[in-house]
């Protein structure tokens, strides 16, 4: 059973990566822009996060939901978003698109954010408990 978790783990942590490495293509494509600056601020978030779950897999699961399903529906957003800009497609329901993902990374990235740091909920909870318990032996009120 623990080889297999290792082995989910491990696996989960090459598909994060490559899944990363697929932003980053897409970002190469991509026209400079507020969209690139997006892409680019969610590739640094995704990192962040693959670094601190490579660090501590204990907290894969908690990104499982990223892994599985949100970087790879973004991929695709991303890459349908690219075929139309290169194929220089410009009709008004096009246009709305455009601005409708433009907006929408934003929001994706404040997401993958809040996830990265929930990633250290529960340090932040023992260091808070243990300055607690520390105060109240030492007498000292909070």
């Amino acid at each position: 059973m623990k080889d297999n978790t290792l082995k989910e783990q491990i696996q989960n942590l090459r598909n994060l990566k490559i899944q990363i490495y697929e932003l980053r293509k897409i970002y190469d494509l991509l026209e400079n822009g507020n969209l690139k600056i997006y892409v680019k601020e969610c590739i640094v978030i995704l990192d962040k996060i693959y670094k601190e779950v490579a660090i501590n897999s204990d907290k894969i699961r908690k990104v499982q939901r990223i892994i599985d399903y949100y970087i790879i529906t973004l991929s695709k957003i991303l890459n349908r978003y690219t075929t139309l800009k290169l194929n220089k497609i410009s009709t008004k329901e096009s246009e709305e698109l455009y601005t409708k993902i433009e907006v929408f990374i934003p929001k994706v990235n404040e997401c993958f954010e809040k996830i990265y740091t929930s990633l250290f909920s529960d340090e932040i909870l023992d260091i808070d408990a243990e300055i607690d318990v520390m105060l109240k032996e030492l007498g000292i009120k909070k």
